[in-house]
Parts: structure tokens; sequence; C-alpha cells
């Protein structure tokens, strides 16, 4: 089956195959942090919510001394909630972005090396050919590597991203 590049359509589990064992531990804490970062929205509007609910109740309620301060106190609360929130967020958003950007690079480097390998191989009228110039070998790595590499940094961690997003507005 080919798209319209010319190229064929792969699988998304042949990008892993070139995968070790620290590569999967990598990707398993990638997918971790992309599944909280997907979620944080959700827990966002929760928190939202509450932060609304209190000013509610605050506003419905007499304003007595007591009241007020306990008014206060819940806003503090749900506030300071924000502020947790917004730590997690930093922490899984910079675990996710790390270990599928240093996965891809170890992935990727692999991959040329073998690529490279495979290149040198060949018989030496291989690159006497037309058809093989050294620069269209350098061109060729190049190119494929740094598409694997922009698809395992960015776009599995969208897709990871997003279906955790969606899973939990489901939930929720």
């Amino acid at each position: 089956m080919s798209t319209g590049g010319g190229g064929e359509r792969r699988s998304i589990r042949g990008l892993f195959k070139f995968a070790d064992r620290v590569d999967v531990v990598l990707m398993a804490l990638g997918t971790l942090g992309a599944i909280g970062d997907g979620c944080s929205t959700n827990l966002l509007l929760i928190f939202a919510s509450d932060v609304m609910n209190s000013l509610g109740r605050g506003h419905a309620q007499q304003q007595g001394s007591a009241t007020s301060v306990h008014f206060m106190h819940d806003i503090e609360k749900s506030c300071l909630n924000f502020v947790y929130l917004a730590f997690a967020i930093l922490v899984v958003a910079s675990m996710e972005g790390y270990c599928w950007s240093r996965t891809s690079e170890r992935q990727v480097l692999r991959i040329r090396h073998l690529y490279l390998e495979a290149i040198l191989r060949q018989e030496v009228a291989f690159f006497d050919s037309q058809e093989a110039t050294t620069s269209e070998i350098i061109n060729s790595i190049s190119k494929d590597a740094s598409l694997i590499q922009e698809v395992l940094s960015e776009k599995v961690l969208h897709l990871r991203t997003h279906q955790s997003n969606l899973l939990g507005w489901l939930i929720c």
C-alpha cells in the first residue's frame, strides 16, 4: 500500500523494532508522562469548577466574619490545587518530552549505524554506478533518519497525549 509520496506505509510498531530495553523503559516513562499531561486538562477544569463553586457558595452565604474566613479558606484551597497541578504538569510534561526525544535519538543513531553497515557491505561496483552517488546515500540516510526521529519524538508523543486526553474526557 503506497502513499502519495511514493513511500510505503508502515505500521507504527515497525518504528519500534530498533528499540532495546532502555528504549522500552524510556518509552514507558514517556507514555506515563503523556497520560499525565493528557489528563491534566480534565483536572484543570475540575479545579476551575471548584473555584467557581466556592465563589458561588460565598456569594450565597451571608457576609459574617466566620463565613468570610471559611469562604477565603475554600478559595485559597482551590487556588492551591492549581499550583500543585502546575507543578505536576511541569514534571510529567518534562518527563514526557525528555523520554520520547531521548529514545528517538537513541533509535535513530542505531538505525544510522545499521544503514551505514549495510551500505559498506555492498560491492565496489555498487558505488561506481550512476544510481548510487555518495551524496545521494548521505542525503537518503539523513532524510530518513530525521523523518523517523520527528515521528518518534513528536508525533507519537502527541498521539499518546491526545489519546489520554480523550480517555479522560470519556471518564469524567
